[in-house]
Formats: structure tokens, C-alpha cells, sequence
């Protein structure tokens, strides 16, 4: 998915927007910000905000459980995290919400 839009930015920087126009965090120079800086960037503000044992993994199942608190349609929801539906679905039914008696009253 950032290879996809590092693409469209580089793209769209040569049909002349302003470089790093597409990114949410561009570099200071525009285009893609340097990964290691970024990660540095994140972890001291995490460790200064009281959170030292947030990881970006950490920050992506945030995301992940929010949008399926919100019951957002899990094939978006496999978009949006980049992931491919044929190896993830079970990551995205919620064992909670599952209700093993009605299946098993279906097959008696």
C-alpha cells in the first residue's frame, strides 16, 4: 500500500504538485520521509508521552479493532490494513461475536 502511494505522489509531483502533497507526514523536502528517522521521531514521542511499550503494531491493531468496533465491512477494513483476504479473513471475525451454539444447532 506505500509503495502504491509513493508511486501516485511521484506521479503526481511530476504533473507539478507540490512534492509531498500526497503524504500525511511528508519530508521536510517533500516526498516520503526517511523510514529510520520517522520511527526514531515516533518512539521518542511515544516514550515522552508514557507509552514505551506502544510499537507501530501496536498503533495498526488500534486502528484495526476501532474499525471493526465500528463494524466497518471487514473486506475494507482488509484494504485499508494492506492485508490479502485469502490468508486474513480469520483476523477479522471477531471471536466474540461468535456464536458456537447456533452452529452446532444447525448440525444436530
Amino acid at each position: 500500500m506505500l509503495r502504491a502511494r509513493q508511486r501516485g505522489a511521484l506521479d503526481a509531483q511530476l504533473q507539478g504538485a507540490t512534492p509531498g502533497a500526497a503524504f500525511v507526514f511528508p519530508a521536510q523536502r517533500g516526498g516520503l520521509p526517511d523510514q529510520t528517522a520517522a520511527r526514531k521521531a515516533v518512539r521518542r514521542k511515544l516514550d515522552r508521552a508514557g507509552f514505551p511499550w506502544v510499537t507501530f503494531h501496536t498503533l495498526r491493531r488500534t486502528v484495526e479493532r476501532q474499525l471493526m468496533d465500528a463494524s466497518v465491512d471487514p473486506r475494507v477494513i482488509m484494504s485499508v490494513m494492506g492485508h490479502d483476504p485469502a490468508t486474513s479473513w480469520a483476523s477479522y471475525v471477531d471471536s466474540r461475536s461468535v456464536d458456537v451454539d447456533v452452529a452446532a444447532s444447525v448440525l444436530k
